[in-house]
Order: C-alpha cells, then sequence, then structure tokens
C-alpha cells in the first residue's frame, strides 16, 4: 500500500513525468524572453555626419529608453555603421537614447582620455538629444547629424 501523501499527490507514477512537462513547459516560457533570440532583432544601420561631413571614426550605441534589455552597439567607419546586439547584427524593436564617442588619437603613451572630436554632450544618451525608434520587419536606416565641431 502507498503512503497516504501519494494519494494526495496522484502517486509517483502518475505525478512524474506530468510535473517534468509541465516544469519544463514553464521554464521555456520564461527562458524564452531571454537573450537575443534568432527573429527579434531588426535590421540598423545608417551615417552619422559632424557639421555636414562624415565622421571618419567612432562609436555608436542605442541605449534602450526604459532602461531595460541590452544596448546596441556600432563602429563608426567613413560615416557608417552597422548595430550590432550581444555580437549579432540589428537591435531588437523600440525606442533608444542615442551616444556618440569620437576621440582623437592618443598625444602620447600618458594620453588615458585623448579629446573628444565630437561635443562632449552626445557622449552620454541623457544629453545627446537623439532618439530613434527601431521597427520590426523593416531596414533601419537612420541618418545621425551632429552640430558644433570641436
Amino acid at each position: 500500500m502507498r503512503p497516504r501523501w501519494h494519494e494526495r499527490t496522484g502517486g509517483p507514477d502518475a505525478a512524474g513525468p506530468a510535473r517534468v512537462v509541465a516544469v519544463t513547459a514553464v521554464a521555456l516560457i520564461i527562458l524564452g524572453g531571454c537573450g537575443t533570440g534568432g527573429t527579434d532583432l531588426a535590421p540598423l544601420s545608417g551615417t552619422v555626419s559632424l557639421d555636414g561631413r562624415p565622421l571618419e571614426q567612432g562609436l555608436v550605441q542605442f541605449v534602450p529608453e526604459t532602461g531595460t534589455g541590452p544596448a546596441s552597439v556600432g563602429s563608426i567607419t567613413g560615416g557608417r555603421f552597422v548595430a550590432e546586439t550581444a555580437g549579432r547584427s540589428g537591435a531588437r524593436p523600440g525606442r533608444y537614447r542615442v551616444r556618440i564617442e569620437s576621440r582623437a588619437p592618443p598625444a602620447d603613451e600618458t594620453d588615458t582620455l585623448p579629446r573628444s572630436l565630437v561635443p562632449e554632450r552626445y557622449g552620454n544618451p541623457a544629453t545627446s538629444g537623439i532618439v530613434y525608434a527601431v521597427e520590426a520587419g523593416r531596414e533601419n536606416e537612420v541618418e545621425i547629424a551632429l552640430q558644433g565641431s570641436r
């Protein structure tokens, strides 16, 4: 005869497989929202100029406006960038605050923070004044025009 607690739970033979399936399903649902996934990134690329001229080198970062989720980053080369999220091309759909960084080459080996080639306000997503909405299901091509050479 089975112990009383098995009768209440349906016994180990009846509940075991069902419980494993239920726990696995819940785990997959929860974990399904984590990471960057294969289909949740939308292409994001564009140009960055300073006073009408392409910014030769630097970094553009798209920080989620909500403060949650991964940022997307692109290296600027010759005024162009392609954004990546966690090493994969694209960005999650949503609204982003944008920051731009571009620095002069170091003056010497003691120059640990070379001068910025763009106005400092663009280096902070809270003060850059640049907001962009990435849309799902389309190519997101953005033109970022910075003003105020140094």
